[in-house]
């Protein structure tokens, strides 16, 4: 998270008039960054508790969300409080939302396949595909959208509606009975 305010800060510091390289950067690396709750040292230790999987990833995913909004904002305040006021957060949030779910939907992935290390794998993916995602708008320009400002920047929501639904379906309980199984299973 720190790593992606450094290009905001040197941007501000040399007195430069455009910040949105740089908050693009801030808001994609603040975003992936939420996909270190994917490392689960601990899942050997709390596995017997009572405390099923999907609340604990919850637990460990709000955690993750509020300090990377906290540390997002400070370095958001602190660029405008100390030099520049030309920083535009609002417009940065569908790009960051969008790699915290791919981050999510990529480390949960991983921990259902049993991987208890998958954070790094969770911040490479939600780091690298909004930026695969903007530089394939080049070639499809009405069908996917771009970081700049346009008519398909409101397709980054889509995007983070389907991301919801994959990490949604990699939090899932595996050991819980399927939907079907209660559903149509000989009681």
């Amino acid at each position: 998270m720190l790593v992606g305010s450094i290009p905001l800060f040197v941007t501000v510091l040399r007195n430069g008039a455009d910040l949105a390289l740089p908050s693009i950067i801030l808001g994609v690396v603040t975003g992936a960054s939420v996909g270190w709750v994917a490392d689960d040292p601990t899942g050997d230790v709390l596995t017997p508790c009572p405390v099923s999987v999907p609340r604990r990833l919850a637990c460990r995913v709000v955690m993750a969300v509020s300090t990377s909004l906290v540390m997002a904002a400070a370095v958001v305040v602190a660029a405008a409080v100390l030099w520049s006021s030309r920083l535009v957060w609002a417009e940065r949030i569908p790009e960051s939302m969008f790699a915290a779910v791919v981050a999510l939907a990529v480390g949960f992935w991983l921990l259902l396949r049993g991987d208890p290390g998958g954070g790094a794998p969770a911040v490479t993916s939600g780091a690298l595909l909004p930026v695969l995602v903007a530089a394939l708008a080049f070639r499809w320009p009405d069908v996917l959208p771009t970081f700049g400002p346009g008519p398909t920047h409101a397709r980054w929501w889509m995007l983070v509606a389907l991301g919801v639904l994959a990490a949604a379906h990699g939090a899932r309980d595996t050991a819980a009975p399927s939907l079907y199984r209660r559903l149509f299973e000989d009681r």
